[in-house]
């Protein structure tokens, strides 16, 4: 569908709900896609990853360091 709108060059932006792997956002955004619905245990699959956790805790580390420079 994607494809057909982009195709012809409507403005109609398709909406993509019930989205139920986390993989599947990827590969439809890689297509066009970008307006999703998804339960909340998909939202929260986004933050749940090593590299986010890992970015969070050096960024908290470096919030600490500077409060502690004041």
């Amino acid at each position: 569908m994607q494809a057909a709108l982009n195709g012809v060059g409507s403005a109609t932006r398709l909406l993509t709900a019930s989205i139920r792997q986390v993989e599947d956002i990827s590969v439809l955004a890689a297509k066009g896609v970008d307006t999703f619905t998804f339960s909340e245990a998909i939202a929260q699959s986004f933050f749940n990853h090593p590299d986010t956790e890992k970015a969070v805790a050096d960024f908290e580390q470096a919030a600490l360091r500077m409060m502690s420079d004041e």
